[in-house]
């Protein structure tokens, strides 16, 4: 599970912000934010921001529409 700190990264990423404009946003270092990147990488066991990008426009599609039903 993604902190809320993460998932507000993962959303700018989906906005197509990079991570320097992420952190100048949040007022925190470059690295920092590449490091948590690296974190969500691992926690969602992504390999890059391709992967990242998929991600973020299924879960949209989801909350947008609904899961499918099984």
């Amino acid at each position: 599970m993604l902190t809320r700190r993460e998932a507000q990264i993962v959303e700018l990423l989906g906005q197509g912000l990079s991570t320097r404009d992420i952190a100048v946003t949040y007022g925190i270092g470059h690295q920092t934010v590449k490091n948590y990147v690296t974190v969500i990488y691992e926690k969602l066991g992504l390999t890059g921001r391709e992967q990242l990008m998929r991600f973020v426009q299924q879960a949209a599609g989801a909350q947008r529409y609904g899961s499918p039903e099984p």
